[in-house]
């Protein structure tokens, strides 16, 4: 069942990167690209450790020791 959800996760970030990818690139917009890759890197990396059962850092302790 892991395999198949990484899988199809996989397969769900290839589709977005294939139909949002050649509209940004043919109007030459750097900066939503790397944005755009940023958070779709982002949000399939953490869907696959969460699926995978890795450890995942909480967020929060950090927000806290920054403004502390």
């Amino acid at each position: 069942m892991n395999i198949a959800s990484v899988i199809g996760v996989l397969a769900l970030a290839a589709a977005a990167f294939g139909l949002e990818m050649p509209g940004l690139l043919q109007r030459k917009r750097k900066k939503e690209i790397v944005v755009f890759l940023g958070l779709l890197l982002i949000g399939t990396s953490l869907y696959i450790a969460l699926v995978l059962n890795a450890p995942l850092p909480n967020l929060l302790m950090l927000i806290k020791i920054r403004f502390s």
